[in-house]
């Protein structure tokens, strides 16, 4: 088996052991965090199924506002059925009462009416006036040959009447106004009254139910509130994957750190061996120059130049160990 076979078969069961880690993290999470729990307004149970392991959540109220909650939802049924009929006839505004026609022909007709009844007590006592001048005039003397007295007699006269005519007229104009100002403002409450009263027919079931709905939406919310939810306890399973490739990655850059040492140890190993064989060779060396320099000085001491030739002998070797020539 090759090493890429058994990298596959290793991973394959570390790949099983993390999802058997995986599943048992989920159940005890899930266990951890459906709890029996009890509040002012009732309580939720959980209940684990032996065959699935799953869990059903139920949430009951107490007593009290069992009874509540109950009143509530058949309310809520009753005015539901009410809504429905209202919705199915829009408003009818057709049926109420209708504004009285405000127009200037109306308001003059009715002041005529008004007038014509002032009228008649006004001639009346014009004709008593008529007489009661005529009288005077007679009295003071003013007869036909004074036309002069009599036209202002009777231009006073019918001047003074001309305003009680006017005057009558104005009086029956205002109060014929003042009369379709009250029977509009009468009407217009009359028909606000039945719009109020159709609107409230029509909406009153559906604001009732809206605040029943309402009322158990706040009854549920306050049986949840203070509850612990599914979720709030959380836990992370062991990454078995990573531990492993962590491990071997620590593994690997520790065999690589030896191996860096082993190696660096074996190459200076081999370089002071390199270098003991080169002092060996150089020392040989110096030996065999001196030997050869011993005899060539005994040469030239026997031809009679043993001064010189050794003096230069002497000073090569040296310098090939860096010494100055002799005599330099």
């Amino acid at each position: 088996m090759g090493l890429l076979d058994k990298a596959t078969k290793y991973g394959k069961k570390l790949a099983e052991q993390q999802k058997l880690i995986n599943l048992q993290t989920a159940e005890d999470e899930a266990r951890l965090n459906r709890i029996n729990q009890n509040n002012l307004y009732g309580n939720i149970r959980y209940v684990r199924d032996p065959v699935t392991g799953q869990y059903t959540q139920t949430a009951s109220f107490n007593p009290h506002y069992k009874r509540q909650f109950d009143r509530n939802r058949d309310l809520s049924v009753n005015l539901g059925n009410q809504v429905t009929k209202a919705m199915s006839h829009p408003l009818d505004f057709d049926s109420l009462t209708a504004l009285p026609e405000v127009t200037r022909a109306t308001r003059e007709a009715e002041a005529k009416e008004l007038y014509k009844s002032e009228k008649e007590q006004i001639d009346k006592a014009y004709e008593r006036g008529y007489e009661m001048m005529n009288q005077d005039l007679a009295n003071r003397g003013i007869g036909l040959g004074n036309e002069r007295g009599i036209k202002n007699a009777y231009d006073a006269f019918n001047k003074s009447w001309g305003d009680v005519y006017s005057n009558a007229w104005t009086k029956a104009l205002g109060q014929a106004t003042r009369a379709q100002q009250v029977d509009f403002d009468l009407a217009l409450a009359k028909r606000q009254q039945e719009q109020n009263e159709m609107e409230s027919a029509y909406y009153n079931p559906l604001k009732a139910y809206a605040a029943a709905t309402e009322a158990n939406s706040a009854l549920s919310k306050g049986l949840l509130s203070g509850m612990l939810t599914p979720g709030q306890v959380g836990l992370k399973p062991t990454d078995l994957m990573g531990t492993t490739a962590s491990l071997y990655g620590s593994l690997q850059s520790a065999e690589n750190a030896k191996r860096a040492a082993h190696a660096q140890i074996a190459a200076a190993k081999i370089g002071a061996a390199a270098r003991r064989a080169q002092l060996e060779w150089e020392r040989q060396k110096y030996k065999d120059d001196l030997t050869v320099a011993r005899g060539q000085a005994m040469d030239g001491y026997d031809a009679g130049t043993v001064g010189g030739n050794t003096l230069d002998a002497f000073s090569d070797i040296g310098q090939r160990w860096g010494m100055p020539r002799i005599g330099e």
